[in-house]
């Protein structure tokens, strides 16, 4: 795609792109938000303009290019499209193990500007996917691209260090239920989670899975003592 001024995309796959140079060609002002990029032949996009990049996953680091550094989120990672079990749009929604998965930016969701489900609220969030699904799951977390994933999700990766942001361990901590997991990204190895905002409660049965013990840190370093808690465990079941 080349163009020459303004250009937005938002919730969008861009994938099997056989165009040569690169994906995206704009020579103005391009903004890409909370949409995946995987298996296009050339770079993804060519740097002749001005980009902001936010919460977009990409699944070539090679060909990332300033995707993942003209804005806030966006990192490499496997989209893992259901190629299998559909076709045309339908063959990129994601699986259960895709790392578009809560991955998006809230913030980054587009208004109804054109006003798409006719109740004349043109300021509301657009709140369902390309298939009419829901939109926003727990926590106002959204995936990447136009797909939601609808299966029951319990895929929580820690993917922020600073404390009680979205994708933090304090929020899903918050976010999770009885019995899932809590997994850390690997981006975040050596990167501690300093505990900025006090200890954590912990009330439901959880499984915390860091990556090492000397690779995911957690600190409580959140005021000038040496004692302060990291959680505080108020549950008779198991964590």
């Amino acid at each position: 795609m080349s163009f020459p001024s303004k250009l937005e995309i938002q919730q969008s796959t861009l994938a099997d792109n056989s165009a040569a140079s690169a994906t995206i060609i704009n020579f103005g002002t391009t903004k890409i938000t909370n949409s995946i990029f995987d298996n296009n032949v050339e770079l993804e996009y060519l740097p002749v303009g001005t980009l902001v990049s936010n919460y977009n996953l990409v699944a070539s680091e090679f060909k990332a290019g300033r995707l993942l550094n003209r804005g806030i989120g966006s990192r490499v990672g496997n989209p893992s499209f259901d190629r299998n079990n559909g076709f045309q749009e339908a063959k990129y929604r994601l699986k259960s193990n895709s790392d578009a998965i809560n991955f998006g930016g809230f913030q980054e969701i587009p208004k109804d500007s054109f006003d798409i489900d006719g109740d004349m609220d043109f300021l509301e969030l657009i709140s369902f996917d390309l298939s009419n699904n829901p939109r926003i799951a727990l926590c106002n977390m959204i995936d990447a691209g136009p797909f939601e994933h609808q299966i029951a999700n319990i895929n929580w990766v820690v993917r922020n260090p600073i404390d009680g942001e979205q994708n933090s361990l304090r929020s899903l901590i918050g976010c999770a239920s009885d019995g899932d997991t809590i997994k850390f990204d690997k981006l975040t190895n050596y990167s501690p989670q300093f505990l900025s905002l006090g200890e954590i409660l912990l009330d439901k049965e959880l499984i915390i899975a860091g990556n090492g013990e000397d690779v995911t840190q957690i600190h409580g370093l959140f005021n000038s003592s040496d004692q302060d808690r990291l959680f505080d465990v108020n549950t008779s079941g198991a964590i």
